[in-house]
């Protein structure tokens, strides 16, 4: 859903710049490019955030152990025995 509303956000951009015949166009153009390469900036560093965080404690969920010690598997556990 991200990519979808990210081009239905900013497809109009392109459009508006070549509507506008002056050379303020360029400075748009500008500023535009900007805010795009700041928007990649701050993606791509909550990305390497997560990526090391993943390195170095695992992915949520899969490499916790607090399962093992819940009352479903001492129930289990409990019921295995009287098979």
């Amino acid at each position: 859903m991200f990519i979808p509303l990210l081009i239905a956000c900013t497809s109009w951009v392109p459009d508006v710049l070549r509507l506008i015949k002056s050379k303020t166009k360029y400075v748009l153009a500008g500023i535009a490019v900007v805010l795009m390469l700041t928007f990649e900036y701050y993606t791509a560093a909550a990305d390497y955030q997560r990526y090391d965080d993943e390195y170095d404690y695992g992915v949520p969920g899969y490499s916790d152990d607090d399962w093992n010690k819940s009352e479903f598997i001492v129930y289990l556990r409990h019921q295995s025995k009287h098979v």
